[in-house]
């Protein structure tokens, strides 16, 4: 990935952490013009306008590829769009915001990584 920013977003890690508890439960809804679910490569592909909820957290983009493990669990989650749009509500009306060409996100490691003109915000800073 010629000139890629990468940065791993240990905020956004912090957020899910204290948030997961919560979110386990939580229901993932997902909105998309176009949906494919391809059984034989376990890849659920979402095109146009993709929009994922769960409780306080929105992620948005043009694109998005889940990819399934064999215990039919999410593998490896990625989203591409210009550019993607995260946004999680926090305490006292609070926002954390990122957002970048693509977001990757790793269920193992809870770790969400941004590449390509890559933004993290909260509303008194701007990384």
């Amino acid at each position: 990935m010629k000139h890629a920013t990468k940065l791993f977003l240990l905020l956004l890690g912090a957020c899910i952490v204290i948030a997961q508890a919560k979110q386990e439960q939580a229901m993932i809804s997902v909105e998309a013009d176009l949906a494919d679910f391809d059984k034989v490569t376990r890849v659920n592909t979402y095109r146009g306008h993709v929009k994922f909820r769960q409780d306080d957290t929105t992620i948005e983009g043009s694109l998005a590829k889940i990819y399934f493990g064999k215990n039919n669990r999410i593998a490896l989650a990625v989203i591409t769009g210009n550019p993607v749009q995260l946004t999680h509500a926090l305490k006292d009306h609070q926002r954390f915001e990122a957002s970048a060409l693509e977001m990757r996100y790793d269920p193992k490691t809870q770790a969400v990584t941004l590449i390509g003109n890559a933004q993290i915000r909260d509303n008194q800073r701007r990384l």
